[in-house]
């Protein structure tokens, strides 16, 4: 039969755990009580209580438990220090009511222990920064990991929870519960791979995709990316004997799943296609040469390789992407994208094209930090152009753009909201 006691029994009385909390110690059977054994702590009696002497005078009124500005600090003496165990009671702790523990409770603690395990004890923290064999990553709050859902994993005394090869560990289980996303090796290597800038990549772009394999990429660009995302000027397309590297190879691969509706490449690549991871490694290797002065194609070819599918889908190619779009946006403050040039005196096509690398920016800021669930790198208050008009948006004589002026919209809504959050 379970046995119950009474809270400050004066047989059997709290634990030092209890003690130090102010709270009910529930012992069921025997040691540990309900609120150690939820810790993962030791249930230990070794803290003394205080006994309160009885006062000599009994007419004599009770002290005063509230305290007032005029009353007189305790002094302590050099010799006698204060108390440094953190379980030491309370002086008046005899004399406190503590609720009894409501009906339900015990059963509610004992199913939440089997469901989701019991929280880290108090010092064992393992280091986040200085992991030998993974790396982490914060699960933001508008990310695909929630950490509102996460914080229900079952999580091991390491505050981790496994599958595959990786881990999330959490590091705070408050109101806004933090977790970390661990990756294992294995993963990071391959995510590197990806954008490695190794000497034995070949440099020769046209040895790897001749001129005219290129003229037809570039059309296949302006069929299926150019009316989403308009990165490039319908009236100067870039030219494959000449163009900067990092531009042609970052066209060349987003537009590798398009080659099937080419009548010629369809069949040219069919066999032998261009490795994607080559033409990525060339135009990362040339984007980079490019950083001390920045172009505008060197915006342009961060904005693509922002827009491409990853190679591998189960690599995280998350940390590489915002690291990419933060490059883009200090290119763009050192170009003045950041800046509405309708008025300046400069030719019409580059106004254009200004404005629409200034919003592509600005769109891709806000749609990966929802998707990663990181804070935005742009501020409303110093970035200009965050919306496309008709005369931005006319393609060659084709009419104009329809779904950018649809989609400027919609990221408007979202940067509202993620402003609120």
């Amino acid at each position: 039969m379970e046995h119950r006691r009474r809270y400050m029994s004066k047989t059997q009385r709290a634990c030092d755990g209890c003690r130090t909390r102010k709270s009910a110690c529930q012992i069921d059977v025997a040691p540990p009580c309900r609120l150690c054994r939820a810790h993962g702590q030791p249930c230990e009696f070794t803290s003394r209580a205080r006994r309160k002497k009885s006062p000599k005078n009994d007419s004599m009124p009770p002290p005063m438990l509230v305290s007032s500005p005029q009353m007189a600090l305790p002094v302590i003496s050099p010799d006698i220090g204060p108390p440094t165990d953190s379980s030491f009671p309370h002086p008046n702790e005899e004399h406190l009511e503590y609720p009894s523990p409501q009906p339900g409770q015990a059963m509610f603690e004992d199913l939440f222990l089997s469901l989701y395990g019991s929280p880290t004890p108090q010092g064992t923290a393992r280091s986040l920064d200085n992991l030998q064999d993974a790396t982490a990553q914060l699960c933001g709050l508008t990310g695909d990991m929630d950490p509102f859902v996460l914080q229900h994993y079952k999580f091991d005394a390491n505050s981790e929870f496994a599958f595959s090869k990786l881990t999330i560990r959490q590091v705070q289980q408050t109101e806004v519960p933090v977790q970390f996303l661990l990756s294992k090796q294995e993963l990071t290597i391959e995510s590197r791979a990806e954008v490695e800038l190794s000497a034995l990549e070949p440099t020769d772009l046209n040895a790897i995709v001749p001129p005219e394999s290129g003229d037809r990429l570039i059309k296949l660009f302006f069929r299926f990316i150019q009316p989403q995302f308009p990165v490039l000027c319908e009236n100067a397309p870039p030219n494959p004997r000449d163009a900067p590297i990092h531009l042609l190879a970052a066209i060349y691969c987003i537009v590798q799943p398009f080659t099937a509706f080419d009548d010629h490449l369809c069949v040219e690549l069919a066999y032998t296609p261009p490795s994607a991871q080559t033409l990525l490694n060339m135009a990362w290797r040339s984007l980079n040469h490019s950083l001390p002065q920045p172009t505008i194609s060197s915006i342009q070819t961060t904005i693509i390789l922002l827009l491409r599918l990853p190679t591998n889908a189960l690599v995280l190619d998350s940390a590489w992407k915002w690291t990419l779009l933060g490059i883009a946006v200090s290119m763009a403050h050192t170009l003045g994208l950041h800046l509405d040039p309708q008025t300046w005196n400069l030719p019409q096509s580059e106004i254009i094209l200004r404005r629409r690398l200034s919003w592509l920016i600005y769109i891709l800021d806000k749609w990966l930090a929802f998707s990663f669930g990181r804070p935005t790198h742009i501020s409303l208050d110093d970035w200009l152009v965050v919306e496309l008009t008709d005369l931005d948006l006319v393609n060659g004589g084709q009419g104009v753009l329809a779904f950018p002026v649809e989609f400027s919209k919609l990221t408007t809504i979202l940067d509202s909201t993620l402003s609120s959050l």
